[in-house]
C-alpha cells in the first residue's frame, strides 16, 4: 500500500500544531519539526520490527483495531497537540502513550533513545520523553483509521507497515537505527533492489557474449550462401560487410541496454549527512571546551564513544569511492574544531590520559577523510 504514515500524521495534526508544541517545549519551531519526525520515525521503526515477526503483527493489528476503546479518538489527541485539552486528558493520554513506546522498545532502551533524540535536535530530554508519549498514539490513531476505512485485513495492514521502511530509513540517521535495532531491516529493501539490478546485469551479460560469436556465425553463413549463389565476388564482398556492420550494431546497441540496467552507484546523502556530523561534531566540541578537571573529562567520553558509533553506522567503508568523494569537505573542518579545543584543555591535568583512548578510535575512524 502506497501509504505515506508520517505525513498523514502531521497533516493530521495541522502545521500550528508543531508551533504551540515549541513554545511547550521551549524550542524553536525547527528543532520541533525535526524532533518530530525523528520521534515519528523511531515509533514507525518499531512497529516495523515487532510487524517483521507474524506474531508480532497480529498483537500490533488487534492492538490498532481496539485503539478508539480506549477513550481517545483522533480528534482529542489533535487537541493535545495543540494544547487545547484539559490537564487530566493530556496526563491520560502521556501515560497510555508512555505504555505503548514502552512495549514497543522495552524499558531498558528507552533511556538511550530518549537521549539521542534530544542530542540530536537540542530539545530536553524531559521534552523528548514527552514527545515520544503523544507521538505513539498520534501514529496508532492514524493507524486505526487507514484500518477502519480501507477495511485493511491482517495482510494488508502487515504491508502497509513494511511500507514504510524508505520512509523511516531517510529520516532515521544510521545510529539511530542502529540503537533500535532495525537496521537490517531497514537495508533489506536496498539489498533486494541490489541484489535484482546485479542479476540482471549478469544476465544480460552473459546474452551478450552470447550473442557476439552469434553474430559472426550469420554473418559467415550469409557470406557462403552467397558464394554459392553467385559468382560476382565483389557484389559478395560488399554484402558480407553490410552483414558484419550489423551485427557489429546489434551488439552495440545490446550492450547500451545492458548499461541501461546495471546497478547505479549508491549516493550517499550529503546534506543530511552534513547536518548530522555538524549536530554531532559541534555538541562534542562545545563539551571539551567545557572541561574543568579530569571528572569533567571522563563524563563526555561516552559522548565521544557515540560519534565514534555514529561514524561507523555509516558504512563508508563499504561504499565505492565515487561515493565518498564529498566527504572530506563535510568531515575535515568538524574535526579540526574538535582538535583546537582538546589541545586548549589537554593541559589539564589529567585530561589528555582519560581521553585519549577514546579519541584515538574516533580519529581512526575519521582518518580516511582529514589530510592529517
Amino acid at each position: 500500500m502506497s501509504v505515506n504514515l508520517l505525513d498523514l500524521a502531521k497533516s493530521t495534526i495541522g502545521s500550528g500544531a508543531l508551533s504551540s508544541l515549541s513554545k511547550s517545549f521551549g524550542a524553536n519551531e525547527e528543532a520541533t519539526g525535526k524532533a518530530f519526525d525523528l520521534a515519528s520515525s523511531a515509533i514507525l521503526g518499531g512497529l516495523i520490527k515487532k510487524a517483521s515477526d507474524p506474531r508480532g503483527a497480529t498483537d500490533v493489528f488487534d492492538q490498532v483495531k481496539n485503539f478508539d476503546s480506549g477513550g481517545f479518538g483522533l480528534d482529542d489527541i489533535v487537541d493535545i497537540f495543540k494544547g487545547g485539552a484539559p490537564e487530566e486528558k493530556q496526563s491520560s493520554l502521556s501515560s497510555m502513550g508512555w505504555d505503548l513506546v514502552s512495549g514497543l522498545f522495552g524499558s531498558s532502551k528507552l533511556d538511550s533513545i530518549i537521549e539521542m533524540l534530544s542530542r540530536l535536535t537540542g530539545i530536553g530530554q524531559g521534552s523528548s520523553k514527552s514527545l515520544l508519549s503523544m507521538v505513539a498514539p498520534l501514529l496508532m490513531g492514524t493507524l486505526a483509521k487507514q484500518v477502519k476505512s480501507g477495511g485493511l485485513d491482517l495482510s494488508d495492514f502487515t504491508s502497509m507497515i513494511m511500507g514504510q521502511k524508505s520512509q523511516v530509513s531517510r529520516n532515521l540517521p544510521a545510529s539511530f537505527s542502529q540503537e533500535l535495532g532495525i537496521a537490517n531491516l531497514l537495508d533489506e529493501g536496498a539489498q533486494t533492489v541490489q541484489r535484482t539490478a546485479n542479476e540482471a546485469a549478469e544476465t544480460g551479460a552473459g546474452f551478450l557474449k552470447a550473442l557476439v560469436p552469434l553474430a559472426l556465425i550469420l554473418g559467415l553463413g550469409f557470406l557462403i550462401w552467397k558464394m554459392t549463389q553467385s559468382d560476382a565476388a565483389k557484389e559478395v564482398a560488399e554484402e558480407a560487410k553490410s552483414a558484419a556492420v550489423a551485427a557489429e550494431q546489434a551488439v552495440e546497441d545490446a550492450a547500451d541496454r545492458i548499461a541501461v540496467n546495471k546497478p547505479a552507484v549508491p549516493e550517499l546523502n550529503l546534506d543530511s549527512i552534513k547536518t548530522e556530523l555538524s549536530d554531532s561534531f559541534g555538541s562534542l566540541t562545545e563539551s571539551v571546551l567545557g572541561i574543568t578537571d579530569q571528572a569533567s573529562a571522563e563524563k563526555i567520553v561516552p559522548q565521544i564513544e557515540e560519534v565514534t558509533k555514529q561514524i561507523t553506522g555509516y558504512g563508508f567503508d563499504k561504499m565505492p569511492e565515487q561515493s565518498l568523494s564529498g566527504l572530506q569537505g563535510i568531515i575535515e573542518p568538524l574535526v579540526e574544531k574538535l582538535k583546537a579545543a582538546l589541545e586548549t584543555v589537554s593541559q589539564v591535568p589529567g585530561v589528555k590520559e582519560v581521553l585519549e583512548p577514546a579519541l584515538g578510535s574516533l580519529m581512526d575512524s575519521v582518518s580516511a577523510y582529514t589530510k592529517s
